[in-house]
């Protein structure tokens, strides 16, 4: 796919509070993975891109969704560079 045909896809809207926030818990697994120098993967952005499809022998257009993911690769450990790793996955629609 071209680099032009990528939007970026934003996170969800929060929902309303009615009454009132509550307190945001400590991420025990963040600090976890720090002190035992584990590997952390890290959700950098996400990008959508759509277009039609129509297999060989089929009659009927598809609308295909792909989602390309990019993570980081963070630690701690000496010798361990970070890099970006990037996933596509896609999903198929039936057309209206």
């Amino acid at each position: 796919m071209p680099e032009w045909a990528w939007a970026p896809l934003g996170p969800r809207p929060r929902y309303t509070v009615k009454t009132r926030e509550r307190a945001k818990p400590e991420n025990v697994k963040e600090r976890i993975v720090r002190e035992r120098c584990y590997k952390n993967i890290r959700q950098v952005c996400e990008h959508v891109a759509e277009f039609p499809y129509q297999p060989t022998h089929c009659e009927k257009a598809y609308r295909m969704v792909v989602v390309r993911t990019g993570r980081r690769l963070v630690c701690r450990v000496l010798g361990c560079n970070d890099h970006l790793e990037v996933f596509e996955r896609s999903v198929r629609y039936a057309a209206a």
